[in-house]
């Protein structure tokens, strides 16, 4: 339920409502009271109207008399990464592309739809419960801030009227999910390398043991990266951006070579 008020300096009638949990305070830009009244009679539809679950985008058209743009889903979400292509780094990029495939994936984007503005918080608390059922809960929150980012530009470009993130909490870690990770210990690396089934995995153990690089490093070394005259790997890592020079050992030396 929305209420009528007046601030002490001003003269204008103000509307107060909660949504998702939160005070909105906003002017209706009137000091007439009937006008004001309208502008409440709109505020509470809309509310009744979403709290029944019918507050679509033909329903707020219709309320308040005001058009949101037609953009579905799928060209939000691409005009959303052409920008981000300009502003954030390659591996940011990489994530947020990864999150919008599977967004379109989970909601069947298409070029005709859905609507970016038909979506409700709970459609997208759906699609993060999904993903929680497959994933840990950091990476649900980290689909769940992409999912933050991307609605809050949409609000920013008057693609939607309110962000459906609005409400949606953060998921917590089970006890599964804090577990301890350990280091292989030695019985178990020569366990993997005996049972690696060609050379390209025997290389992957043996790198990964002795550089401790990244498996994304190794599978995207560079051509050149390996000197083999100084015997050492000399390249720039995917993900923070540091350049390493690191001594080839032995064992790892005679698989390149052989």
């Amino acid at each position: 339920m929305a209420w009528l008020y007046k601030r002490p300096d001003s003269d204008r009638w103000w509307i107060g409502y909660r949504h998702n949990g939160k005070q909105v305070l906003k002017s209706t830009g009137s000091a007439d009271c009937a006008q004001a009244q309208k502008q409440l009679d709109k505020v509470d539809l809309m509310l009744g109207a979403e709290r029944a679950g019918v507050l679509t985008f033909e329903t707020f058209q219709q309320i308040t008399g005001r058009a949101l743009p037609h953009m579905t889903l799928k060209a939000a979400l691409a005009d959303w990464l052409n920008e981000a292509r300009g502003a954030v780094g390659k591996r940011t990029v990489e994530k947020y592309q990864g999150f919008a495939d599977g967004l379109c994936e989970h909601f069947h984007a298409s070029d005709t739809g859905p609507l970016v503005s038909s979506l409700t918080r709970e459609h997208l608390q759906e699609f993060l419960t999904a993903k929680r059922a497959r994933v840990s809960a950091s990476t649900t929150n980290m689909a769940r801030k992409c999912l933050s980012t991307f609605f809050h530009r949409c609000k920013s470009n008057g693609l939607i009227r309110d962000n459906p993130m609005d409400g949606i909490k953060l998921f917590k870690a089970t006890r599964e999910d804090k577990r301890i990770r350990r280091p292989f210990a030695l019985t178990e690396l020569a366990q993997l390398y005996r049972q690696a089934p060609d050379d390209f995995w025997r290389y992957m153990v043996l790198a990964g043991f002795f550089t401790g690089l990244r498996l994304g490093d190794l599978v995207t070394m560079p051509v050149g990266a390996v000197n083999y005259k100084a015997r050492t790997i000399n390249l720039l890592t995917r993900k923070t951006g540091t350049t390493m020079h690191i001594p080839i050992a032995p064992p790892l030396y005679k698989l390149l070579v052989g």
